[in-house]
């Protein structure tokens, strides 16, 4: 559908003048377009910190879920600001993750558990840090969250109300299942 939509959007000027830099984004993200979204973000850098209208995911959440790893590293090399504490579970930065949840920049040995509010913060789309870091299959960021904050037994927000063990079974989450992490204690 993404295809047709920028096909349509190319083939019409009048279209092409409407759509936002978000709206650019998202659609050349889900079309898998490298080179569109590369000349789009020379032209216009800020359109790395774009938002999904639909699920108000970032542009670089979006192009994790749809598998677009040349174009996620695109967009993380773009931007200007740091990963948030969602991006950082889905990437499996560790460092990055503790340090957004701690409140300060962590070391490797830092083993102070977050409060449990920060552990249960919640994407736009409804997941919480583990649940994103199960699907991604980012075993050493779960068993963190789980060590430290039993976040094992978070729910997401959303409608599909599933546990951080559910994330894991859909995708690269075999490493992620074969661990002790996502039980609970």
């Amino acid at each position: 559908r993404s295809k047709r939509f920028l096909e349509r959007a190319k083939n019409r000027p009048e279209d092409q003048n409407t759509m936002n830099d978000d709206s650019k984004t998202t659609a050349l993200i889900r079309a898998g377009d490298v080179d569109g979204l590369r000349h789009l973000l020379a032209n216009a850098p800020e359109a790395a910190d774009a938002a999904d209208a639909a699920t108000g995911v970032s542009a670089l959440a979006l192009a994790l879920y749809h598998r677009q790893l040349e174009i996620a590293d695109l967009i993380k090399q773009t931007r200007a600001r740091p990963l948030d504490v969602f991006e950082a579970a889905m990437l499996g930065d560790l460092p990055r993750l503790r340090a957004e949840l701690l409140g300060r920049p962590a070391s490797a040995a830092d083993v102070d558990a977050p409060a449990a509010e920060a552990v249960a913060r919640f994407s736009p789309d409804g997941f919480a840090p583990i649940h994103l870091a199960a699907f991604f299959g980012r075993a050493d960021a779960v068993r963190w969250l789980a060590r430290v904050a039993g976040a094992h037994a978070v729910r997401a927000q959303n409608a599909t109300a599933v546990a951080p063990l559910h994330s894991a079974v859909p995708t690269r989450g075999d490493r992620v299942r074969r661990t002790d992490s996502l039980k609970s204690r």
